[in-house]
């Protein structure tokens, strides 16, 4: 202390400069326990208040928080603010109360309370003193603050958390024991309509549930809630808690509103054990969802469980059932190792699903090579059409997987096949994608450059339109090109020259960059940039191009819209208003998969935002939405898939994930997605019209499906799209025009 006031003294530090991380001199005394300097601090004038450069927590709170009871006396004598609130530390507006009631410290909640902290204070999250000591576990400090008034069922406003169901969630046994005692509400309802019961299910908490089970807790789903608590237990692999259930009986058949049994989610989460169990007390080994037909055995196969398969298909499970077969599912996956076992268990390699597409079609579109091979092998048709007429050789053009190409053109595959209505080929889905290297190798195997397609359309003109100005090249230079084509070779005023052509793809090429640009991952460190919606004005010099190739402004915009026709699928529909208010800075892009694109509209996460913002969402239309909501999910790993790069080299592609570990009640709405399209198809999608109402968004449940199935399977807690559109905006259905 002599030396602190000899330093001060002698000007050598001001008595309120922080460190070099940005805490206060006091602050850092009061968190280390340090009285006598903070004595020191305080007599020398130091701010009470004081939260340094980081303008975070005032000395009280780091005192509560360590549970200095004589510093916390010396900082309130001196006049500190026992109902401050935290500025900048997640969660933002905890007290001096928060802090010490979450580390337990008895006295020094006592002395706060006798000071006039507020008992009812909340934070950010919702949460009150008393929460914060039932998450944390501490029976006596939840005494004392029930004993100041606290209410027992209080709860967050937004995240509908109650003492009872933290405590639950987090297994403190004793808590439970005494909340319970107390009065607490065990039927109340979070947010995600979980019982106490059903969070504690969620972690395996099995004598926290027999304590609640024993105490009347529902043991099967309440009617307005979207899941059971054996749903739960069997999503999570715990098989203790899951036989506790069972015993006192929950309903093992019983669908969540997704339609999946236990079996299914102890299936799709590749719990063995849990599945063995499930089956031992008569669970329905083929029971199928309503909408998709999915089976526990296609849902282990689409997460490349092998062991979870085996034992299914030993214990009877259909290994043909589904919409799409367990063998379909494991090649669009590239599952490799399950692929082969499915094949040598006599799957069958030629089943198709409703719109004509294949084992090998999946394994082609989505570049799984040696998938590919394999299916070939046990006689896959590789000229088989699926709807459209597509081959499987198209499918892998049109997604730009030059192995996959490469490896299908090696086994003859035909690169001069037309579709149904002769709107494309190989060459000109690759042309029209910008697959430069596809085109070349197709190129090269002998596709055929000037084929006509419908409406008279050929290979530059595809490219061109979406602006694909290394694809015109590589055709214009193409060895035997012909100086001039003709779309229609009986009006003369249709000549279209070289330099037409690349004109135009340039000018195609500067509309697609005033167009909303689909977002890149962002560095954290970066600022993130706001997308702008710009006008799209129709470009100088448009008018020199020849009427067959000419399109206006507005046709550009939705070239390519089909004929539709109303479907009778369920969709999903959010309202853009329900989105606006939220988190700021999520620009908005409209990337899809390729195995969808041609059906259906979606949204997708992007990647590069902080925890506790949402993660993005793509509106597929023109327009932008500059905010988003973002919302409660909770789990243990999420996992992001960046976007993979077009022309990708040989080899196997794998999508590194970014692994996210966000605590319980880390607020984000994660959406991930996987894309392979290029800007100009981008554009096309992100053009597309909505229909009467231009500020919502679509999502057929045949998306729905293939999104939960292909993203979300590593979300163990609870389902993520499920969630975002049900359950944080409002549900509706209605009908969608599509291909």
């Amino acid at each position: 202390c002599q030396c602190v006031r000899r330093l001060l003294g002698e000007g050598n530090s001001t008595i309120n400069e922080g460190t070099d991380d940005g805490e206060s001199l006091l602050s850092l005394a009061c968190s280390a326990g340090y009285y006598e300097l903070a004595q020191v601090l305080l007599a020398m004038s130091a701010q009470v208040e004081d939260r340094g450069q980081k303008n975070d927590c005032t000395p009280l709170m780091e005192a509560a928080s360590a549970g200095h009871v004589d510093i916390i006396k010396l900082l309130i004598s001196h006049g500190a603010d026992v109902n401050a609130q935290s500025s900048t530390v997640t969660p933002i507006g905890n007290t001096p109360l928060m802090y010490a009631c979450a580390g337990g410290h008895v006295a020094a909640v006592q002395e706060l309370l006798a000071h006039g902290a507020n008992v009812e204070d909340h934070n950010e999250n919702g949460h009150t003193p008393l929460m914060e000591a039932a998450s944390a576990g501490h029976v006596e400090v939840a005494k004392i603050l029930l004993d100041h008034g606290a209410g027992i069922n209080t709860h967050s406003n937004e995240f509908k958390e109650s003492a009872l169901t933290l405590a639950c969630y987090k297994g403190h046994l004793d808590m439970v024991r005494f909340l319970l005692e107390a009065g607490a509400d065990q039927e109340h309802k979070t947010d995600e309509m979980h019982t106490a019961l059903m969070e504690a299910s969620m972690d395996g908490h099995v004598e926290v549930a027999r304590l609640l089970l024993d105490s009347g807790a529902q043991v099967n789903m309440p009617t307005d809630s979207f899941e059971s608590p054996l749903t739960l237990a069997a999503c999570g692999g715990h098989v203790d808690l899951a036989m506790l259930l069972i015993e006192r009986g929950a309903n093992i058949e019983e669908v969540n509103d997704e339609g999946y049994t236990p079996l299914m989610e102890a299936a799709r989460e590749g719990h063995e054990e849990m599945v063995a169990l499930l089956l031992s007390q008569g669970a329905n080994i083929n029971a199928q969802t309503e909408e998709t037909q999915e089976t526990a055995l296609t849902l282990a196969c689409c997460g490349g469980f092998l062991e979870v398969a085996d034992y299914l298909i030993k214990n009877g499970a259909d290994i043909e059932l589904g919409a799409s077969t367990p063998l379909m599912e494991a090649a669009q996956e590239g599952h490799l190792d399950l692929v082969k076992f499915l094949l040598e268990n006599n799957a069958d390699v030629h089943a198709q699903t409703q719109t004509g597409d294949t084992a090998l079609t999946y394994a082609c579109e989505n570049g799984h090579t040696e998938v590919a091979e394999v299916l070939l092998y046990y006689r896959a048709e590789l000229e088989h059409e699926s709807e459209g007429g597509r081959t499987p050789l198209m499918k892998a053009c049109r997604a730009g997987h030059i192995c996959t190409v490469k490896f299908l053109i090696a086994k003859g595959a035909d690169v001069n096949r037309q579709t149904t209505n002769n709107d494309h080929t190989p060459l000109s889905l690759a042309c029209a994608g910008g697959h430069q290297a596809v085109v070349e190798l197709l190129l090269k195997s002998g596709a055929d450059p000037f084929y006509k397609l419908k409406d008279n359309s050929t290979m530059l003109i595809e490219a061109a339109k979406g602006g694909h100005i290394g694809v015109v090249q590589l055709l214009l230079d193409y060895p035997h090109s012909m100086a001039q084509q003709t779309v229609n070779p009986q009006t003369p005023t249709d000549v279209i020259t070289n330099s037409q052509l690349m004109m135009y793809a340039e000018q195609q090429q500067k509309i697609q960059k005033q167009l909303p640009q689909p977002i890149q991952p962002i560095v954290l460190h970066q600022p993130k940039q706001q997308a702008q919606q710009q006008l799209v004005q129709a470009p100088p010099g448009l008018h020199d191009v020849p009427d067959a190739i000419r399109v206006s402004n507005h046709q550009m915009l939705h070239q390519q819209q089909p004929h539709v026709q109303p479907s009778k699928e369920e969709v999903q529909m959010m309202e853009a208003n329900a989105i606006m208010d939220g988190v700021k800075g999520a620009g908005l892009t409209a990337p899809q998969t390729d195995s969808i694109l041609a059906q259906m509209r979606m949204f997708q996460m992007q990647a590069g935002f902080t925890d506790g913002l949402a993660q993005g969402l793509a509106l597929a239309q023109p327009g932008v939405v500059n905010q988003i909501v973002g919302n409660t999910i909770e789990g243990q790993q999420h996992h992001i898939a960046p976007q993979p790069p077009n022309n990708a080299a040989c080899g196997t592609q794998q999508i590194t994930a970014k692994q996210r570990g966000l605590t319980r009640k880390g607020k984000s709405t994660i959406i991930p997605y996987d894309s392979s399209l290029t800007t100009s198809e981008a554009q096309q999608v992100r053009s597309q019209p909505l229909g009467e109402d231009e500020n919502s968004i679509y999502v057929t449940t045949n998306l729905y499906q293939q999104l939960r199935r292909r993203f979300l399977r590593n979300f163990t807690r609870i389902q993520i799209f499920r969630y975002f559109v049900k359950e944080a905006y409002h549900r509706h259905f209605c009908q969608v025009l599509h291909t």
